[in-house]
């Protein structure tokens, strides 16, 4: 499955999937996640399995003009999809960007971006998403990150994302672990930097593989010529020290 940020007919944004059923060659047609389709703006590019049902976080703007992300479900391997619950509570701030993680038998964890770039947030969820706490401030323990993403491994829970901090040059992509179930998170790894605009690199896609090791595709401006280049590294964390 693919995702997009798509216009339809009538030129109204939203986020829209198409599914391959060869491998990649060829693509269905595309179908928007909501109706009317702008009240999903994007998808996450992570997604969660547990027990044959698929788990992913888009998010939309609300009336206000912030955003909320939403975790939505599919029993049919992505063909289609429904809205489960939304993350945002009740008195939390907008929240857009988010990565989830199983961290329990029932629990999940939802690690969001700020809208107003200042904090990095989590939600914990106990009954697999249905219902989620209030925002729990990781900013002290990882900075502000953009489009964190969640990956568990045998040994850790990895935090990937796009660190924001508009007095830091060059830019950077980092990693942080958890080994209490993403209560905290240390060990703050610099995966790669770049120059140029903090938007012109950093957002990762990490896929966990079946030797243990996170296949991890991104893209940097590593020339510092507004061209960003699609890269990729594969990690081995062991605690305490990556390689």
């Amino acid at each position: 499955m693919i995702t997009f940020g798509k216009l339809d007919p009538d030129g109204t944004s939203g986020a829209a999937y198409s599914l391959s059923n060869d491998d990649g060659l060829t693509w269905g047609a595309f179908t928007f996640f909501s109706t009317p389709v702008s009240e999903t703006a994007a998808f996450s590019p992570g997604v969660l399995t547990v027990n044959g049902t698929v788990y992913s976080v888009a998010y939309g703007s609300q009336s206000d003009g912030s955003s909320n992300a939403n975790l939505w479900t599919s029993v049919d391997n992505g063909s289609t999809w429904s809205l489960l619950s939304e993350i945002r509570q009740t008195n939390d701030v907008g929240i857009n960007e988010t990565g989830i993680a199983q961290v329990g038998a029932t629990s999940l964890l939802a690690i969001s971006r700020d809208d107003l770039n200042l904090n990095t947030w989590g939600h914990f969820s106990n009954d697999f998403g249905l219902t989620w706490s209030s925002q729990v401030d990781y900013t002290a323990q990882v900075g502000v990150l953009q489009d964190p993403q969640l990956v568990q491994t045998r040994t850790a829970l990895l935090l990937f994302g796009r660190q924001y901090d508009t007095t830091k040059s060059p830019n950077e992509m980092v990693a942080f672990a958890s080994y209490d179930g993403g209560l905290t998170f240390a060990d703050r790894t610099v995966l790669d930097t770049y120059t140029g605009l903090p938007i012109d690199g950093g957002y990762c896609w990490p896929l966990l593989r079946s030797d243990g090791k996170i296949f991890l595709v991104y893209y940097a401006d590593s020339n510092n010529l507004r061209e960003p280049d699609i890269k990729s590294l594969v990690l081995q964390w062991d605690r305490k020290s990556a390689n």
